[in-house]
């Protein structure tokens, strides 16, 4: 007797485990009927967005824009402008393209008034905020390297935008900061022309 009610308890088992099965099944059914996205499906989307914003930061180079503050001196070269962090050098100030501080350096006759040099000495030709942004681009892109595993290499490249009257004080000065600030290759945007 013990013997039928072990197998009175398979079979009820048995029974019980067909049962939620079949519920499975129903509930498998009535997800699939209503539309509901497969994990399949969802991969697919994350995939394509994936490949949408790559293509979005390809390595094309970005336009200038110019103004009357910002008239670019003309060149025969014939390298091409690269995407860089860009540093505009115009008649009224020295600013960072994209810095979401918006901080920006005045001039005071095309000059940088010696207070926003670094411990306020001309001598250092080193200027203060503009070195403060471009220790932070510096860094952001130090960490975008580090978290893709070296794939996005920092190249430590600047491209300088500066009008052609800008004195070469000026423009020294700004090739001194971004040097001490990490950016030791160093680029100028000109008109191609002669």
């Amino acid at each position: 007797m013990n013997k039928n009610k072990e197998h009175q308890l398979k079979v009820d088992k048995m029974f019980e485990d067909q049962q939620n099965l079949k519920k499975f099944i129903r509930k498998l059914k009535r997800e699939k009927a209503s539309g509901g996205l497969g994990m399949n499906s969802l991969m697919d989307i994350m995939t394509i967005l994936l490949i949408f914003l790559l293509k979005s930061f390809s390595n094309k180079a970005d336009s200038i824009q110019m103004s009357e503050e910002l008239q670019l001196p003309k060149s025969t070269g014939l390298l091409k402008l690269e995407q860089t962090i860009k540093v505009y050098v115009t008649k009224n100030s020295i600013v960072v393209e994209k810095d979401p501080k918006a901080r920006e350096v005045k001039l005071q006759n095309e000059m940088v008034d010696d207070a926003d040099m670094l411990n306020g000495s001309p001598e250092t030709h080193v200027i203060a905020t503009l070195k403060d942004v471009l220790e932070e681009k510096a860094e952001y892109l130090k960490d975008l390297q580090r978290a893709s595993g070296g794939k996005r290499k920092f190249k430590g490249l600047i491209t300088i935008i500066a009008d052609k009257t800008i004195p070469y004080r000026v423009i020294n000065d700004v090739v001194e900061t971004s040097s001490v600030s990490g950016f030791k290759k160093i680029k100028f945007a000109v008109i191609q022309g002669s």
